[in-house]
């Protein structure tokens, strides 16, 4: 792992004075802006009466190619994969719902290819293979720039003319796929995703943003320098393939910026590092930029408002690290400090053990998870039913994540995640949807990474 760190401080200083300084690295991070080339759903779920919504938008004149791939919550398998064409300034729109029983992605009345998928009632039809919760994870191939009204023959031309059952042919032909490849650039950061929790009888919806990625796959870029979004290189697959996953990074380099790198160390007077680094493989260069020491967020439990909390903690590159580093083992121990309003606190040890974690309190489940961990705040003789949590991801990270040509180290593990709060307003021993709502709120991460 060759490693470069800049403080931002300094160059902040020369920017107010010259206006004639900027910093520019092509390599995979958390995009700044909410657009991207990957994006990372934390949560889905059919259950409790919940669906969960999915739209996600390409904000660019270019016809897309996406591999979707929905993961179980448990080991991150994949309970789904399809493609989906996306057209200049195209909107997909999904609902994954329990359909008598059964989990599905719908997609209604929508133009884009999505395939394979089986057509009903005007809907596309997704099976989950029995999956009612898991996450989400989005990649995007490429980009054609051929003309969808008038280069016949081309992905973005057949897309244009609704004809998906062709191009769904041709993806899955070794010659037709070859064609395809020649039709398309690498990937842009273009995407835009977002995510809402509904569950209409009680009249609640939470949602928020997808956790987007910038810079994915960039093949012409080493060390920042090239030309970027012009390379023939693509991530083109056909739908079965597992492949792109978010091991695919090219080049293999991270950059992850943080006005926090150690934990418990935090002052106003904090500079801004960025840490710009060389893997030994796209796993590691996805989860450096992930990475937490400790994650942080709300919860409340109040009775006397029919208040509840669920927290979400997804690992996205769990399922690319079976039991070894930074996973260390099938279970991750973590310390779990609870406070309340008033600021008395309690500690337990808690295994998180799977590709995506439920945590409850106090035995509410607003979700009805079969993977659901209890923190107990009633007995703890808290002067308040509501504070916040911090959670610490150290202690399991087998010492941290480590590259093999530097000495600097990420500390914690790959997270992402909210807080889902609900509150229920009875009348008459009925909860009234007209007053009932959520809300989700993103966790905080703080960063460790040493030299």
């Amino acid at each position: 792992m060759s490693a470069c760190k800049r403080n931002f401080g300094f160059i902040f200083t020369i920017v107010t004075m010259t206006s004639l300084f900027s910093v520019k690295s092509i390599a995979v991070g958390v995009s700044s802006n909410n657009l991207g080339d990957v994006l990372l759903f934390p949560y889905f779920t059919t259950r409790n009466g919940y669906s969960t919504f999915l739209d996600i938008a390409n904000t660019s004149q270019q016809t897309l190619a996406v591999k979707i791939n929905l993961r179980n919550a448990t080991d991150g398998s994949s309970c789904a994969r399809f493609i989906v064409t996306l057209l200049p300034h195209d909107v997909w729109i999904a609902a994954i719902e329990s359909n008598a029983g059964s989990p599905r992605l719908r997609v209604p009345g929508d133009k884009s290819c999505t395939f394979p998928s089986q057509a009903v009632n005007n809907n596309q039809i997704v099976t989950l293979n029995g999956c009612t919760e898991g996450s989400v994870e989005v990649i995007q191939m490429g980009h054609s720039r051929s003309n969808p009204t008038t280069d016949i023959g081309t992905v973005a031309f057949k897309a244009k003319k609704g004809l998906c059952d062709n191009i769904a042919a041709s993806f899955n032909l070794g010659n037709g796929i070859s064609s395809i490849r020649q039709e398309f650039f690498e990937p842009i950061n273009v995407l835009k995703g977002t995510f809402t929790l509904i569950k209409g009888d009680e009249g609640k919806a939470v949602g928020g943003t997808a956790v987007t990625l910038s810079d994915f796959y960039s093949p012409n870029m080493i060390n920042g320098k090239g030309t970027d979004g012009v390379s023939k290189g693509d991530l083109i697959f056909n739908a079965a393939n597992e492949h792109p996953n978010l091991a695919d990074v090219n080049p293999l380099e991270s950059i992850l910026t943080t006005d926090n790198p150690a934990i418990n160390a935090i002052s106003v007077a904090a500079p801004v590092e960025t840490y710009i680094d060389r893997w030994s493989s796209g796993a590691d260069a996805v989860s450096a930029v992930l990475s937490a020491a400790s994650i942080h967020n709300n919860w409340t439990s109040n009775p006397n408002l029919g208040a509840e909390t669920d927290w979400v903690v997804n690992f996205p590159t769990r399922y690319l690290y079976p039991s070894i580093i930074p996973f260390a083992s099938s279970c991750n121990a973590t310390g779990f400090t609870v406070i309340d309003r008033t600021g008395k606190s309690v500690t337990q040890t808690t295994d998180l053990c799977n590709q995506t974690n439920i945590i409850t309190f106090d035995n509410k489940n607003v979700t009805a998870s079969q993977l659901a961990i209890n923190v107990d705040t009633l007995s703890n003789g808290f002067g308040s039913p509501s504070g916040w949590l911090s959670a610490d991801l150290t202690s399991g990270d087998s010492g941290g994540l480590k590259g093999n040509l530097s000495t600097r180290t990420y500390h914690g593990l790959p997270v992402i995640g909210f807080s889902l709060v609900t509150r229920s307003v009875l009348n008459a021993n009925s909860i009234d949807s007209s007053r009932s709502f959520g809300t989700a709120w993103p966790h905080t991460y703080y960063r460790k990474v040493n030299e």
